[in-house]
């Protein structure tokens, strides 16, 4: 078992340890512990430190304590003030008070410190007589010699003992930790066993998953492959039945087209085996076969115009979505690319996109209204310019202005807005640098006119950038475009006939 330390009897004053015991209560309600402090409080200041010294020679000397690796260790708490057992700190005390200091003497050699030395000689006498003569009585009388000796030999005897009773307690504790390590051997071992187990399933649940992961992308790959080659099949009029066999595929499970040529494949054997059926009954000058013979020719007729009408039309959406036609050939509202039409399968490619659309919008609005300020400008000058500019301002701030001047001004308004939204600034200085680019009534008409060519020319790329490019549609006709222009869907531009 294990020695612990236990509480001391005074501060700076270490008691030894009685081995094999556990720790004791406190100096308050033991009456032997306070024997001890009384009789510890009565020693001069030498013993005190003997006994102090022994104490840590013994602490020092202790075996320390063996744990099993099997037992978990407790965690540490506050150092217990170490425990010194009364009777081995008796003993060490007694014996550093005969052996060391004044009372380490024998009392005939005491004698002189307190009587003089004509006492201490009559001492030294009676002792030497006494231990002559008399040696086991010496033995027993106080302050001589042999008594000292007696005195100390049983001290350090029973200092002896405390010692051997102490190695003993260690040996044994020692025993006992074996042995708690033994008794916990096949413990551990089964948890070193169950942790190989455990790691070695591990391993295997790893090797399973991979296995799993490769089966399963190799079984995408084989449904990859087997898709495609269903696809393949089909394409020919053919599949794989439930057991693996190419078929031909039925009638309704194949494409529209695919049907259209079996209906044509079949009328026209249909039609010659009728026509056949028609020359032997006319050979023969049998009417009646004859006119059952004609009813199969005309319905296999019918038959084949319609599966040859069905496959033009499948060419027909083959050809919608390729494209690649001349823009004088495509069909009203079909998207077109440099002259030529764009399939449906890649009209996304020149499809502007929404944003560009609504731009476009914005741009065209924007560009109606200044057509109108131009025009307005063009038939009114009279109300621009440096000097009849400032006079409309004037009449303007009456409220009795002329109906062209507020149709200017709504004009320009709706023109700033429209062109905010298209040139991506909806800020008041954008607004304000817009309405100044557009021009006010101060301004002369030649600059006015300046100023909105130019705003036109930034409109003008907006608009055809969100415009869909569609076959024979032509965009509204610009105001000042003569009415014989066309519009060149190649050059996008109305052209003089």
């Amino acid at each position: 078992m294990p020695i612990m330390p236990a509480v001391a009897a005074e501060p700076g004053v270490q008691r030894p340890m009685i081995p094999g015991q556990q720790t004791m209560p406190d100096d308050n309600g033991n009456p032997l512990v306070a024997e001890i402090d009384r009789a510890h409080s009565q020693l001069s200041e030498p013993a005190k430190q003997a006994i102090s010294i022994l104490g840590q020679k013994t602490a020092a000397s202790e075996p320390s304590p063996l744990i099993s690796p099997a037992v978990p260790a407790a965690p540490l708490g506050p150092l217990p003030r170490p425990y010194v057992d009364p009777t081995v700190a008796a003993h060490k005390a007694e014996l550093a008070r005969l052996t060391t200091g004044d009372t380490g003497k024998p009392g005939v050699d005491q004698i002189s410190q307190h009587h003089g030395k004509a006492l201490s000689i009559l001492g030294h006498l009676g002792d030497i007589v006494e231990s002559t003569f008399l040696p086991r009585a010496a033995m027993f009388t106080p302050g001589t010699t042999l008594n000292h000796s007696r005195l100390v030999g049983n001290a350090e005897q029973a200092v002896t003992n405390d010692e051997t009773q102490a190695n003993n307690a260690s040996k044994r504790g020692l025993e006992h930790a074996q042995q708690l390590n033994q008794e916990s051997l096949p413990e551990l071992n089964a948890q070193k066993i169950e942790a190989a187990e455990g790691k070695a399933q591990a391993i295997r649940d790893v090797g399973e998953a991979r296995a799993a992961a490769q089966q399963a992308e190799t079984g995408r790959k084989t449904d990859a492959d087997k898709a495609n080659y269903t696809l393949s099949l089909a394409k020919t009029g053919h599949k794989l039945d439930e057991n693996g066999n190419v078929v031909a595929l039925p009638y309704e499970e194949l494409s529209q087209e695919q049907q259209a040529v079996y209906d044509l494949k079949h009328s026209q054997a249909e039609l010659a085996d009728a026509t056949k059926a028609y020359k032997d009954a006319q050979t023969k000058n049998a009417p009646t076969l004859m006119k059952l013979a004609q009813q199969r020719i005309d319905n296999a007729s019918r038959t084949s115009a319609i599966a040859k009408e069905r496959l033009g039309l499948s060419e027909k959406q083959f050809e919608l979505k390729v494209g690649g036609e001349d823009e004088a050939n495509a069909h009203p509202g079909q998207l077109v690319d440099q002259g030529k039409t764009v399939g449906t399968a890649f009209q996304q490619n020149v499809r502007p996109t929404g944003q560009e659309r609504n731009k476009a919008d914005l741009a065209n609005s924007a560009h109606d209204q200044i057509e109108d300020i131009k025009s307005i400008v063009k038939n009114r000058p009279d109300i621009f310019g440096p000097a009849a500019g400032r006079k409309t301002d004037f009449t303007v701030w009456l409220g009795s202005q002329d109906p062209d001047a507020q149709r200017f001004r709504a004009a320009r308004t709706i023109a700033g807005d429209h062109l905010a939204g298209v040139f991506g600034g909806r800020s008041e200085a954008a607004l304000q640098a817009l309405d100044s680019a557009i021009g006010h009534f101060k301004d002369n008409p030649a600059a006015l006119e300046a100023g909105l060519d130019q705003l036109q020319k930034a409109n003008t790329g907006f608009q055809k950038a969100g415009t869909v490019p569609r076959a024979n549609q032509a965009p509204k006709r610009p105001n000042g475009v003569p009415a014989n222009a066309i519009w060149n869907p190649q050059s996008r531009h109305w052209e003089a006939p």
